[in-house]
């Protein structure tokens, strides 16, 4: 039986618990993620998140992400601007979407739908909040200082918790822009390239379930065909600013 004493929290759909022995990083974990606000409802199942030994953040995620069953997992970043309008930002791993987020968010007032992982269910086509800690890749905090932006505060030198920044927990799946960044930011000269949908899709098959989750067809009506582009190269200042001028 769980033990009730723990604290219930959330992230995305799924309301959970955490089984830990080191009451250490029991604590970190505490300051990262979100507290439920209606722990053990009657409507959601609490799950038990066996964490043994380990002091692994992402094998957390990885575990909650596991429970959006049914639901369409794609590797990215969905942020809404301050006038409302809703950005994908899409790459592979260390491509630079945790660092643009982050400066959408500190810099202009942007909210985090979710940060690396956008999850939507395709039963109402909803995007559901994902409010997991950014996690910084090596480089990353020198890239933000380089455009005045100083991050305090990390915990295990590479989680940075949400916080004021998440946007609220559910948004109707659609998005005005699309980006793709198909390489990490100071990899060479900057280029903007608008693309078709079609060839925007299949940049992200791999890190994404779109081939294996019902749904597919109606995430391809959730972003207009001419407002996909790809990024490559290029200054975090420069991406930035193309991104504000791309959302308007």
């Amino acid at each position: 039986m769980m033990n009730k004493a723990k604290p219930t929290y959330q992230l995305g759909a799924a309301q959970f618990l955490l089984t830990h022995a080191d009451p250490e990083f029991s604590q970190v974990l505490d300051r990262l993620l979100p507290r439920s606000h209606a722990p053990n409802s009657v409507q959601t199942t609490v799950c038990d998140i066996q964490m043994g030994l380990s002091f692994d953040i992402a094998e957390v995620l990885r575990q909650i992400i596991a429970q959006h069953v049914g639901c369409l997992l794609i590797q990215s970043a969905s942020m809404v601007s301050p006038q409302g309008r809703r950005v994908l930002i899409s790459g592979a791993p260390g491509s630079g979407k945790t660092t643009l987020s982050i400066a959408l968010a500190l810099r202009h007032g942007w909210k985090v739908i979710a940060d690396d992982m956008t999850i939507i269910n395709t039963r109402d086509n909803k995007i559901i909040g994902f409010a997991a800690p950014f996690n910084l890749f090596p480089g990353t905090r020198k890239l933000l200082s380089e455009i005045g932006i100083a991050l305090p505060g990390f915990i295990l030198r590479e989680w940075y918790p949400l916080s004021t920044f998440t946007a609220e927990p559910s948004y109707e799946a659609r998005f005005e822009t699309w980006l793709h960044l198909d390489q990490s930011p100071d990899m060479g000269e900057f280029s903007c390239t608008q693309i078709s949908k079609s060839d925007q899709t299949r940049k992200i098959l791999s890190t994404s379930n779109l081939l294996s989750v019902r749904g597919t067809d109606r995430f391809m009506e959730c972003v207009p065909e001419s407002h996909c582009f790809s990024f490559r190269g290029g200054s975090l200042s420069e991406r930035l600013e193309k991104t504000l001028e791309l959302a308007l």
